[in-house]
């Protein structure tokens, strides 16, 4: 499975903002962060559970000059 995007629940999307404006990060720096922290978790997450979307970011905004070549 290939990571190309990283969609956002309005949930999520709005704690991002809200998350930007209290620490002067960017939303691109603050997901690469959550992404990371979501990496330590034991479980898959379910699509199912996040359907609402409202952002997403793709590949190399997450990853930047760091994306391995496929």
């Amino acid at each position: 499975m290939k990571l190309t995007k990283l969609r956002l629940t309005k949930d999520a999307s709005n704690r991002l903002r809200f998350l930007a404006g209290k620490t002067s990060l960017t939303p691109n720096l603050l997901c690469r962060i959550g992404f990371c922290l979501s990496l330590s978790e034991d479980t898959i997450p379910d699509p199912e559970e996040y359907s609402d979307e409202d952002r997403e970011f793709n590949r190399y905004t997450l990853l930047g000059e760091y994306i391995p070549f496929s």
